[in-house]
């Protein structure tokens, strides 16, 4: 076989493969649809530390409580930071809610609470939950935790106290 033959067949090879690879799958932008009654207040870069579990940072993003408009898509590594007004049922948001949305949406829930037995119990604020999700390669988690700001503030009767995160791990 002629070099020139060769390396041309050898570049439309190549070329064919490329074409042909598939395309990273982006995240969907109905995954903020999941939160539809919720207030989108900030987002930022997660940041875990040294003891955080999960690739989940231990300090969320500064935020506030007024309504911002939502990104134009969601990316790998941002945490998307909600809040609800009272009165909400968490205990039902997880067990529930959450799960039928993500499946309306197209998003695999990987793993959930099954009960409130599997969920954290607070004296002061609703159940604390996880929930890990997946949407084509992509793998994220939807949390809520206590929000300090909301809980120093006095708003709180306006607002439950806690943060309602969406984070893409990758």
């Amino acid at each position: 076989m002629d070099m020139k033959v060769l390396l041309t067949f050898i570049t439309v090879l190549g070329l064919f493969t490329l074409a042909c690879s598939p395309k990273p799958h982006a995240i969907s932008q109905k995954c903020f649809d999941v939160f539809a009654g919720f207030t989108f207040v900030g987002s930022g870069p997660n940041m875990p530390g040294p003891t955080a579990t999960g690739g989940i940072s231990d300090v969320l993003p500064k935020h506030g409580i007024a309504e911002l408009p939502l990104p134009d898509r969601p990316q790998v590594g941002i945490q998307y930071v909600f809040h609800h007004r009272r009165p909400v049922d968490n205990e039902k948001l997880a067990l529930v809610d959450f799960p039928a949305r993500l499946r309306s949406a197209g998003i695999t829930v990987v793993r959930a609470p099954k009960s409130s037995m599997e969920m954290m119990h607070l004296f002061v604020g609703g159940p604390l939950f996880r929930i890990e999700i997946k949407d084509g390669s992509h793998e994220g988690v939807i949390y809520d935790q206590r929000c300090p700001d909301l809980q120093a503030s006095g708003i709180s009767q306006e607002w439950t106290i806690e943060d309602y995160v969406l984070l893409w791990l990758k």
